[in-house]
């Protein structure tokens, strides 16, 4: 469940650091509405693969709708040396 603490929480740092190690991300308040996030290295570097990943996936898709990029088997056997 998402964890959602006040800005003003922040004077008890250690709090929010514990939680945010449990939880891997805080969310933080600013007068009743989102304004900050704190989150762990590691569920940042989780969140960057994710996004490099849909990215070279949404880059292969694209070119699977080019057709002038398509490569008859013949070519693919021949480049592979099969």
């Amino acid at each position: 469940m998402e964890k959602i603490m006040p800005v003003s929480d922040l004077r008890n740092y250690n709090e929010i650091l514990r939680v945010c190690d449990a939880e891997g991300k805080v969310h933080l308040t600013k007068h009743g509405r989102g304004a900050y996030v704190v989150v762990t290295n590691s569920y940042l570097e989780e969140l960057q693969a994710k996004m490099e990943l849909m990215t070279a996936l949404l880059a292969g898709e694209a070119s699977v709708k080019d057709e002038s990029s398509w490569v008859s088997i013949a070519d693919a056997k021949q480049r592979l040396g099969v």
